[in-house]
This record gives C-alpha cells, structure tokens and sequence, in this order.
C-alpha cells in the first residue's frame, strides 16, 4: 500500500524525470543533424557537426563518412580520400566508405583506384543503384563502353530514375556514333534532374551537334566539362549521382 507520503514524494521525482524526457526527445545528435544537413547539400555546415560528433566519441565512423562524404560531394575530393579511410580503419566493411573514396579518387582523376572501391562498395552492397550508377560512369569516361553499358543497365533495373546511369549511356552511344540515343538519354536525364549542371551541359553538348563521331579523346574539344574529364572545369562526374542519403 502506498501512502499519501509516498505519492507525494514519488511525484516530485516524477516531475523533473519527465521534464527531461521530453528534453531530450526533441534533441538530434550531431550525426543525426549531420545526416540531415548531408540531405539539404549544406556541406560545411555537416562537417561543423561532424567535428563535434567526433570531439565527443572520436571512435564514431560515421563522423568520419560524413565528413568525407561532404567534401567529396564539396568539391574536395583531396581531404575526402583521407576521411573515407578512417572510417574504412573503424568500419572496414562499410560499403559507403568505398564509394566514397571512389568518387573522389575518380575526381582526382585516379580511375584504377576509383574503380577498384566503387567495385568494393558493390560486392558489399549490390542493390545500391548508385555505386552501379558511378563505376558505369568512369567507365564511360575512359573508354570501357560495354563494361559502362553493362553497370548502367543494372543501375537503371535498380532505380529508372538514375542520371548518372542515363549520362554514362549517352556517353557510350555517343561514342558509338549512335547520336540520337545519346540525346534521348540526355533528354531523360534532364526530365528527372533539370537542374543538375552536367545534364545541362550535357544538353548543350548534345543538341547542337549533328551526327558527328564523338571520342572519349576528342571530349574535351567538343564537351570539355563531360563526366568530370577536365579537372579544370566547375563540374565533376559527382554531382550526378543523386544525394538520397549517404547510405
């Protein structure tokens, strides 16, 4: 039997109890507000939460991820090597590590090492439309049609509405001399994602050329910003791939 003395006692406890339940309910962790500023592109700003993240539990990997996830897709492909393999030395079968450093050892134009972890990432992760998506594109990129054909067939099985995959065919039509295929593609592409800046350039590329035989050497003369083969261009063969949360 519990008195009035006890309820009373027992409320009082109860009060500050669920005063910080209900805190901490609406409180997101720095890698859960890192996630999401992942989500909205607002890359410097998920780094700022990262670093805390890691100030707090310098043993989460996916600070590390997160991190080199963002400079990856910010346009530092240098610093995102680095943090992609610290999260591979907490976590190393973390599938989106691999791709992460793949896209930017692909920005850094090293395409054997790309390929090699964006095909890591697919043994670990085979339904990821994405990574098919990428390593298809590289492959556009330096020559390997069928191979590039192959992955982007897969990527598109997986998911109808991935541009990278789209990008990478016209690329290989293109190649082939097969110029309206490679405009239907484009014009898929640009359905989806009309914003992206490679499928607008793309576009132009594209559209206003006639039946002429395109080249992965002859690119940069005709499309020097295509698929990130100008490391001097504004654009990068990254930005294709949809951003629909790092894992």
């Amino acid at each position: 039997m519990i008195t009035n003395k006890a309820k009373k006692t027992t409320s009082l406890f109860a009060v500050p109890f669920c005063f910080l339940l209900l805190c901490s309910c609406g409180h997101k962790s720095h890698i859960e507000q890192g996630k999401q500023l992942l989500q909205d592109k607002q890359y410097d700003q998920a780094i700022g939460q990262f670093d805390q993240a890691i100030t707090e539990d310098p043993g989460q990997y996916y600070a590390y991820f997160g991190k080199g996830y963002a400079y990856a897709n910010g346009g530092r492909p240098d610093l995102a090597v680095g943090f992609a393999n610290k999260a591979l030395e907490l976590k190393p079968d973390d599938a989106g590590s691999f791709f992460v450093r793949g896209q930017a050892e692909a920005d850094l134009n090293q395409k054997d090492a790309a390929i090699a972890d964006m095909s890591q990432a697919i043994t670990l992760d085979p339904k990821k439309a994405k990574y098919l998506a990428m390593r298809s594109l590289i492959y556009a990129t330096t020559g390997k049609q069928d191979l590039a054909m192959a992955d982007s067939q897969q990527a598109l099985a997986l998911d109808p509405k991935s541009v990278a995959a789209l990008v990478s065919q016209a690329i290989v039509y293109e190649a082939q001399g097969q110029h309206q295929q490679a405009v239907n593609q484009v014009q898929a592409a640009a359905a989806i994602e009309p914003s992206n800046p490679i499928v607008q350039h793309c576009s132009k590329c594209f559209l206003r050329r006639n039946n002429t035989s395109f080249t992965v050497s002859s690119s940069k003369r005709i499309c020097p910003n295509l698929g990130g083969l100008d490391r001097r261009g504004s654009h990068s063969q990254t930005q294709l791939v949809h951003l629909s949360g790092p894992h």
